[in-house]
């Protein structure tokens, strides 16, 4: 497992569709909550794998004035990496 966080070695995810060679894993971050009541359980989870490469990093921002969706997709595959909803955006500002 060490060698995904080495960002000295390269192509370490070369089965996958990125064509990055210097990809590497930066972070990991998990969390997870369980509620338990008279009504029953629920729990939920998530999982961010944090993935960096050495090359320099595009920055983009966005504006958002009023309620909406966003997607950002992988332009090579058309994969989808990003689906966000945006209720409030004054709550951000």
């Amino acid at each position: 497992m060490t060698v995904a966080f080495n960002e000295n070695i390269p192509w370490k995810f070369n089965r996958t569709n990125y064509s990055d060679p210097w990809m590497y894993v930066n972070d990991i971050y998990h969390g997870s909550c369980i509620d338990v009541s008279e009504e029953g359980t629920e729990a939920a989870a998530a999982t961010v794998v944090e993935i960096n490469t050495r090359g320099i990093p595009r920055v983009l921002e966005i504006m958002v004035n009023r309620p909406c969706l966003v997607i950002m997709l992988y332009r090579p595959t058309g994969i989808p990496i990003f689906i966000g909803n945006v209720d409030n955006p004054a709550f951000f500002f």
